[in-house]
């Protein structure tokens, strides 16, 4: 055999992928679990002049249930949280939402049309056959929109066609990732809504450009930035316009070893003499319990003894830099209702706040549950001291 031949043999098997490219596919493994983190910061602008800006933090936890012929069964956590330009370093946890959905290996969804998460379907959708950078396609995607605070309860989903461009492969880490570059139009009239009593949408259009990583050595997303313009056209005229850009990311959740982290702080706990501090771990994560934490009274400033003991807590959570944490605030049955709820949001803002100020970097939200989920009770002084506290949960996922 001549030389030339042996050396087109060998580039045969050298490059067969620059000759006939892979296939981009999702892929699922039962009990998988990570969560996809999302950034978000926009302008609003309200009949063209500007209004406000926001900046919202959204988190979907996902977990593979089961793999059946190439199918995934998916279980998600949907967190929606919001930061306006007036609200500090920490964001408020509004929302949670549950979902179950199959997923095929392209990057269809089976859910349930009621759901309202997840907020996009089909996007990415994968050709069925190897494709290669430079490669273009299109493929049918949906967003779905929220107009519960007009009296639309059900979601209003609105169909895109996406145009889709294999740019090139990279090394990001440990993956082999896709980058692809996406973009779509938005535009759909709402008659059906036309019945609905009182302000209410008409019309959306808009626009969204992104620039999307595929890990394929993993088969799921890797990160994508985007930019979007979206207008809302109402039925008096006015209209609301929505222009920002978004990172999502997604982050492994490995196993927690929830006994261990526990039996961890409670000894620490002991060992640095932190009062009225308890632990509990539940199938979400691991709890720190600060009962009776003392403010200045009907406030949310923090006494100098608590701060002394929230550095301590502060030292706990930096050794868990990679979960994310919830600092939920709970006040005893006084005052109003709208009074207690408002108090204990600020609560646990203040206390997130302290803990972000002392070194604690996890990504962190608030809640404040006001005195709703009592665990003792309110009618006895001791009661009313253990129902005064603030949880700051480790989560698993």
């Amino acid at each position: 055999m001549n030389m030339k031949k042996i050396v087109y043999m060998l580039l045969l098997f050298l490059i067969p992928s620059f000759l006939y490219g892979e296939q981009l596919v999702f892929k699922y493994f039962a009990g998988s679990k990570y969560r996809i983190i999302v950034k978000v910061s926009e302008k609003v602008y309200i009949d063209g002049e500007y209004s406000h800006s926001a900046e919202i933090w959204n988190k979907a936890a996902i977990e593979h249930i089961k793999v059946e012929g190439g199918k995934g069964f998916v279980s998600a956590v949907f967190q929606v949280s919001e930061r306006a330009e007036s609200q500090g370093q920490i964001f408020r946890l509004d929302e949670e939402h549950k979902a179950s959905y199959w997923m095929d290996a392209q990057g269809r969804y089976e859910v349930n049309q009621n759901y309202l998460f997840p907020l996009m379907r089909d996007v990415p959708l994968f050709p069925e056959k190897k494709i290669s950078p430079g490669d273009t396609w299109k493929a049918e995607g949906i967003e779905v929109h929220d107009f519960r605070r007009y009296m639309i309860q059900m979601p209003v989903h609105v169909p895109v066609t996406v145009n889709y461009e294999y740019v090139k492969n990279e090394t990001m880490g440990k993956s082999r990732v896709a980058k692809l570059k996406l973009n779509y139009q938005i535009y759909r009239e709402l008659p059906e809504l036309l019945h609905i009593p009182g302000k209410h949408p008409l019309l959306i259009y808009g626009k969204v450009e992104q620039a999307f990583y595929w890990d394929m050595t993993n088969g799921r997303p890797h990160s994508y930035d985007d930019t979007f313009d979206i207008i809302y056209v109402f039925n008096d005229n006015q209209m609301y316009e929505f222009v920002g850009t978004s990172r999502g990311e997604l982050f492994e959740s490995p196993e927690m070893d929830k006994e261990k982290i526990k039996d961890e702080i409670e000894k620490t706990i002991e060992k640095e003499d932190i009062k009225n501090t308890s632990v509990t771990s539940d199938d979400d994560g691991v709890s720190i319990i600060l009962e009776d934490i003392n403010f200045s009274p009907e406030s949310d400033t923090l006494l100098p003894k608590e701060q002394e003991k929230l550095k301590k807590i502060a030292g706990i959570l930096k050794r868990y830099p990679e979960r994310d944490l919830i600092v939920g605030g709970h006040t005893a049955l006084a005052g109003t209702e709208e009074g207690r709820q408002v108090l204990s949001e600020k609560r646990a803002k203040t206390v997130g706040e302290f803990l972000q100020s002392h070194g604690v970097k996890n990504n962190m939200l608030f809640k404040g549950f006001g005195a709703r989920i009592p665990v003792a009770d309110n009618s006895t002084e001791n009661g009313m001291k253990k129902n005064r506290r603030v949880e700051i949960k480790i989560l698993e996922n």
